[in-house]
């Protein structure tokens, strides 16, 4: 995680929704040190590894597309309150390899913000939101949900430096809105070592977080 370190006492504030955006927060500093391409390989290398093990020989992308158990999106101003809006995550065929898409709309049109707004999308496997959350965030769909809603409006009892640097870690995609609160983000191209993926992690869940600050 490169050479961020700190010691938050007691008394330190909590992680909420608001520190993805912030650059100097322990969040932003973190995530600073790593860059999100690289995230995203480092998960297909993993997902690789792990089906592989299921097959007798590596296959030609399949179309196969994994279905998230959950998807949410948030604006970070208060992300108690999931916005009403669809997710689209696709694993589609790209040559001899995959391409992952992934792109959502804001149906309300009372809460989508000016065009060009930033927005950043996480992919969450159990394995990772346990972490974030506790064992009890993947028992379903909705309690994935409340948990995440709860850790990033500042109600976690996760420790808020954990918090930050697992998040930091987590694999990520980057995008801005249009001013009809649509977001496709930019398609990423699975590495040639994990091209045979086709599918996403079963109860994957799909967070989305607008920048909205006060």
């Amino acid at each position: 995680m490169g050479d961020v370190k700190s010691t938050p006492g007691p008394g330190a504030r909590p992680f909420s929704a608001e520190q993805l955006f912030e650059p100097t927060s322990p969040y932003g500093r973190m995530r600073g040190t790593l860059k999100p391409d690289a995230k995203l390989r480092g998960f297909f290398h993993y997902l690789a590894v792990q089906q592989k093990a299921k097959r007798a020989e590596p296959l030609r992308f399949s179309a196969k597309t994994g279905k998230p158990t959950a998807s949410m999106v948030v604006s970070s101003a208060a992300p108690e309150e999931q916005l009403d809006a669809d997710v689209w995550p696709e694993l589609v065929p790209f040559g001899d390899r995959g391409r992952l898409l992934l792109s959502f709309r804001i149906r309300d049109a009372r809460a989508i913000p000016p065009a060009g707004t930033a927005c950043r999308a996480f992919f969450l496997t159990p394995g990772m939101l346990e972490r974030l959350c506790g064992p009890d965030s993947t028992r379903s769909s909705d309690a994935a949900r409340k948990a995440i809603s709860g850790l990033l409006s500042g109600q976690s009892a996760v420790e808020p430096f954990e918090a930050a640097r697992v998040l930091a870690a987590v694999p990520e995609m980057n995008g801005e809105l249009d001013e009809d609160g649509f977001c496709k983000f930019p398609p990423f191209d699975l590495p040639e070592q994990a091209g045979h993926v086709d599918e996403l992690p079963a109860r994957t869940v799909v967070v989305v977080v607008v920048d909205r600050r006060p």
